[in-house]
């Protein structure tokens, strides 16, 4: 009995791990935290059943191992993307010409994966996207992805992030919180969402029908915010559509009577 009631624990304590991991952030504070790995950015070349060789291309503050030299091509122990599990399962295999950035742990010859590995659309930290698969876009769980693009763009400057249910600001030290995610049109995130081919969505052929400032899903989908607009496009529809059934009324009613004519 106290095995199976264990048992039982042990279940909800690791479902519950589950869902809270994928609310994020906790990738995130690994990756500040620990200062025995190093952060690469490289492009997948090649991947066997053990491993996945990246070409290196840079480190991202790396000045703790400025004494330790990375080789040229890293031989990594398999792996999967650091992604939420519940919106990005089938995206979270390697696949060759992937760039990545990555937290690795080695003796020199073989590496391993240690808080994190996410795509990026470029090996250039300058410039670089954070790519993630499109059923994350407005996700609390995109929120790591966000932080961590900013901190690779910084080469690792940007520390001071604070997390709030899905939110990300960063404390500069001015007192002040910058919002970084959820982002606005003036200041997009370092994010490109892509579908399970690897293709970056066209954000202007999607509508996002998620209304943030608390309209219900119907004027989304109207595309407006205007209660008398969508009042009134309401009523034309309603119209349009009894106006369809009076008129098959009309018609089924000929029918029947020129019958019983003949």
């Amino acid at each position: 009995m106290k095995k199976r009631l264990m048992m039982c624990i042990l279940t909800v304590i690791s479902v519950i791990t589950t869902v809270t991991t994928c609310f994020g952030e906790e990738i995130t504070l690994n990756v500040l935290s620990d200062t025995e790995a190093h952060c690469v950015l490289a492009t997948v070349s090649d991947i066997d059943d053990n491993y996945v060789y990246a070409e290196l291309y840079n480190t991202v503050a790396d000045t703790q191992h400025i004494d330790s030299v990375l080789p040229k091509m890293l031989k990594i122990k398999k792996f999967r993307y650091s992604y939420c599990t519940e919106h990005a399962e089938e995206y979270n295999s390697p696949r060759v010409g992937d760039n990545i950035f990555a937290t690795l742990k080695g003796d020199g010859n073989v590496y391993a994966v240690t808080s994190a590995v996410y795509k990026t659309d470029t090996v250039d930290e300058r410039t670089l996207n954070f790519l993630a698969p499109a059923e994350m876009k407005n996700e609390h769980c995109l929120d790591d992805v966000v932080a961590l693009a900013y901190y690779v763009r910084s080469n690792g400057l940007e520390r001071g992030f604070v997390f709030d249910n899905g939110s990300v600001m960063l404390d500069r030290g001015d007192n002040t919180l910058t919002k970084l995610y959820p982002a606005d049109i003036k200041n997009p995130i370092p994010v490109k969402f892509v579908d399970l081919t690897g293709k970056v969505v066209d954000e202007k052929k999607q509508q996002d029908v998620i209304d943030v400032s608390g309209g219900n899903i119907f004027e989304n989908l109207w595309g407006s915010y205007n209660y008398e607009l969508v009042f009134a496009k309401r009523v034309l529809a309603l119209g349009i559509i009894l106006a369809g059934i009076i008129l098959g009324m009309v018609v089924v009613y000929f029918v029947v009577v020129r019958k019983k004519k003949q």
